[in-house]
């Protein structure tokens, strides 16, 4: 009806359900929506917010739970890895510890070996062999750079105790290498200025020094300065390394033949050891040395005190039988001999080699120094008997050490017949040439001969019988011999002297002349004439003039 259709129309236009056709339930959802807009558009807002609150949360959750696994995976990486760092720790202190252990061991090793090879000098030897020691000592030498290659510090302290006790020894060759290369190890370690460093370089100047060569002195004289100058502003003006470097510069330049300021060194590390140190074996040594230097000067009556008092203070406190003591005998021995009081020489003479013998063994270069002036002293009073008791005694020990063909054994034997021969036993005195002759061109063989670069080289061959070339540049005569001056150039001179006793027909000046500026091979025995070189021979036959060899592959 109209009135129907109006009242549908106004529900309709009131969004509630019409009447004209049954409702389904999406259309009464519609109109239930449209009738009540606000609170529909409320829920719909509060619903997408729940649903975005909804979708974020699981996001969140999500970026949450991802975030929890990383960090579990990083906690658990974190974990391995210091489990790794704790490792790699542990096995860093591992290996620290073990260098530690393996150093302080190296370190041991070294200070057992240092004490050992301190017993092995002749104060604690006691005449013992040395041999079987210094084999010990040179196989000691040959491990050292490679055992303690990793630690230089261990090493140069050995090196530094070897080069010390070669130097007891007299190995002054062995020495040297092994104070070099400590040398050398220390600079590289610590630098030019250090303690250590100074006590290199004052070991290796005392080397060179007591080896005696003048070609050293001026590398010795400069090392000296150098740990003196180290010492000085490390350690102050007054210390006891001070002292000793004072003492070695003193020695150098004793040798050098500077005795105003070798006497000035050797004053200055006397008074502060006597400062210092009190009454001690260093203040001995330093009166030693002086005494020398004041025996070289000509002032032997304070030389014989000076010596005196070095003499007692080490008897006092090294005992009667020690090096020091021996090397102080042997001193005022040659002192009483510049005064000619030979009496009073022998006594000394005699306990200074017997003490050396002892304590260094017959083929230390010291005892030989002893044996020749004890001979000196006896010839001297003319007690020629005696010279040969010497000489027999000394040539037995000789030969038990060395054999009969040895060097020293036909040096001694010329010795030896020298003193036969002016007995009158001539007979015996040709004995003992022919066999020193023997031997010794056994020994000299085909070889080259001796070219001496200066007359130090040729002092070395002292009382050996050799075959050396040069050239003879002058000749002479005097009431006693003839002589030929060998080589001008020579620092010292070489002479060949022609006693006349021996056979003074033999030796007459036209005959000389022939070798003037000519080059030639003389055969004879190298004598020591207050320092100079001289070579004796027994006739003209031992001097011929020279010719090169003809070498093989040389013909044309």
């Amino acid at each position: 009806t109209a009135n129907g259709l109006a009242v549908d129309i106004q529900r309709h236009l009131n969004n509630e359900l019409v009447v004209a056709r049954p409702p389904s339930q999406l259309y009464r959802l519609q109109k239930l929506i449209l009738r009540n807009k606000l609170a529909f558009t409320a829920g719909s807002a509060i619903t997408v917010v729940l649903l975005l609150g909804s979708v974020v949360s699981s996001w969140q959750a999500v970026r949450a739970t991802r975030a929890e696994r990383e960090q579990s995976r990083l906690r658990a990486d974190a974990e391995r890895a210091g489990e790794n760092e704790a490792k790699l720790r542990e096995q860093a202190e591992a290996a620290e510890k073990k260098a530690k252990t393996e150093a302080s061991k190296s370190q041991q090793v070294a200070a057992f070996l240092k004490d050992m090879l301190q017993g092995v000098g002749p104060s604690a030897a006691l005449g013992r062999d040395t041999k079987m020691l210094l084999e010990i000592l040179d196989k000691t030498a040959e491990r050292v750079g490679k055992d303690l290659k990793d630690q230089p510090e261990v090493e140069a302290e050995l090196r530094f105790t070897i080069g010390g006790t070669y130097l007891k020894l007299g190995e002054f060759d062995k020495a040297e290498a092994m104070e070099r290369e400590a040398l050398l190890l220390r600079k590289s370690r610590f630098g030019d200025t250090n303690t250590l460093v100074a006590s290199s370089l004052n070991d290796l100047a005392r080397v060179l020094v007591n080896r005696q060569r003048a070609k050293d002195m001026a590398e010795a004289e400069t090392l000296a300065r150098q740990a003196l100058a180290i010492r000085r502003s490390l350690l102050g003006p007054e210390h006891p390394d001070v002292a000793l470097s004072l003492y070695v510069l003193g020695s150098v330049l004793y040798w050098e033949q500077k005795l105003a300021e070798a006497e000035t060194s050797f004053r200055l590390a006397l008074a502060m050891r006597r400062k210092l140190l009190g009454d001690h074996p260093d203040v001995a040594s330093t009166l030693d040395n002086l005494a020398i230097m004041l025996s070289r000067q000509g002032k032997v009556v304070e030389a014989e005190a000076t010596v005196r008092e070095a003499l007692a203070i080490q008897r006092r406190r090294l005992g009667n039988e020690h090096p020091d003591v021996a090397d102080s005998l042997n001193e005022l021995a040659g002192i009483l001999q510049k005064q000619d009081r030979w009496a009073d020489a022998e006594p000394v003479a005699r306990e200074a080699l017997a003490m050396r013998r002892k304590l260094s063994g017959s083929q230390h270069r010291d005892v030989e120094l002893s044996f020749n002036k004890l001979a000196d002293v006896l010839r001297a009073q003319g007690k020629l008997p005696d010279v040969e008791t010497l000489y027999r005694e000394e040539l037995a020990i000789r030969r038990k050490l060395f054999g009969d063909e040895n060097p020293k054994v036909a040096a001694l034997l010329f010795s030896l017949r020298q003193i036969l021969s002016e007995q009158g036993k001539v007979a015996d005195a040709e004995t003992a040439y022919r066999e020193a002759l023997a031997i010794s061109r056994k020994l000299l063989g085909n070889g080259e001969p001796l070219d001496p670069r200066d007359g130090e080289e040729m002092l070395r061959h002292k009382d050996q019988f050799v075959r050396v070339k040069g050239e003879i540049v002058k000749f002479g005569a005097s009431k006693a011999s003839f002589y030929l001056n060998f080589a001008e150039n020579y620092r010292t001179a070489l002479a060949l002297v022609f006693k006349q006793a021996d056979n003074p027909a033999e030796f007459r000046p036209e005959e000389l002349k022939k070798f003037v500026n000519k080059a030639v091979v003389i055969e004879g025995i190298v004598a020591d004439v207050q320092g100079s070189p001289q070579i004796l021979i027994k006739s003209l036959s031992d001097i011929k003039l020279w010719e090169e060899p003809t070498r093989p592959g040389n013909d044309k």
